[in-house]
């Protein structure tokens, strides 16, 4: 499989995976949240916004789950991720979560 179709796999569990948290779906989610965040690990560079955004997103189900250490570290790597970026961008990415 191609990086692009990588990235498109990634997006789709990363979408499925919010669909599925907000079913109350949360084990499911989880696992497919996780997935996503191998995908873009190994697609892109370790700061990228989409690692972060899949992140903020897995820190979520892990919250809600009650796994609160899991779902600190997710929240710290987020936004070590995000504090990175130009303030423009970091405007933009909130659009997206």
């Amino acid at each position: 499989m191609d990086q692009k179709n990588w990235l498109i796999k990634a997006c789709n569990l990363h979408d499925e995976a919010i669909r599925l948290r907000h079913q109350g779906q949360l084990i499911q989610a989880e696992k497919l949240a996780k997935k996503s965040l191998k995908i873009f690990e190994f697609t892109h560079e370790t700061e990228h916004t989409d690692i972060a955004s899949v992140l903020v997103n897995l820190g979520r189900i892990l919250e809600i789950r009650g796994k609160l250490k899991h779902a600190q570290n997710a929240f710290e790597r987020a936004t070590n991720i995000l504090s990175k970026l130009p303030e423009m961008n970091i405007d933009m990415l909130r659009l997206r979560v």
